[in-house]
């Protein structure tokens, strides 16, 4: 299994100085499949305030993390997000999130043709062809020239979602998430 560590850092504060919140990816992945980070491995809130409530980050926004899976375009990728239940500082302060998930298979990195997660998984084709034409027709996100190379696809997975900033105590609040990919 391949293991990716992808940090997430979450910016909070209650005064001018600003504290890390983050958040590690712990990827497992099969070795027929490449999992990479697509994006720069941030997942930026910008500076939070106490009791400031609900801050997101949507599917749309530039700041949504993007893993890619690369592997044979017929193959079918069942993904498992285990989150935590909250951010932990320490046993008795906690901050709230909500964690979503989206994939897109039509053969770009494309938010706007994302399919969302079901309750944290998502099984689906490394390349649907109902998104546009197959690799050897001129579809898709071939990774080269070679005839083996049509039949390596890339889908994207996004990773985004909210956070809940209520009256908790300032300091830097963990979590780790778990993405298996089968």
């Amino acid at each position: 299994m391949e293991k990716l560590l992808l940090v997430l850092v979450f910016l909070f504060t209650s005064c001018p100085v600003a504290f890390g919140q983050s958040l590690a990816f712990n990827i497992d992945a099969p070795p027929d499949l490449e999992v990479s980070v697509y994006s720069d491995g941030i997942l930026d809130f910008g500076n939070l305030m106490q009791n400031q409530g609900t801050v997101q980050i949507p599917l749309e926004d530039a700041n949504t993390e993007i893993i890619s899976i690369t592997g044979f375009l017929f193959r079918r990728v069942h993904v498992t997000i285990t989150p935590p239940p909250a951010l932990q500082l320490n046993a008795s302060n906690s901050l709230p999130y909500t964690l979503r998930a989206a994939y897109a298979n039509n053969g770009e990195e494309n938010k706007s043709q994302a399919e969302l997660f079901n309750d944290n998984t998502a099984s689906f084709r490394i390349y649907n062809f109902s998104g546009g034409p197959p690799p050897w027709a001129g579809g898709g996100n071939g990774r080269g020239n070679g005839i083996g190379d049509l039949f390596q696809q890339t889908a994207y997975v996004y990773i985004y979602g909210d956070i809940e900033v209520g009256p908790v105590q300032a300091g830097t609040y963990n979590g780790i998430i778990n993405i298996s990919v089968e």
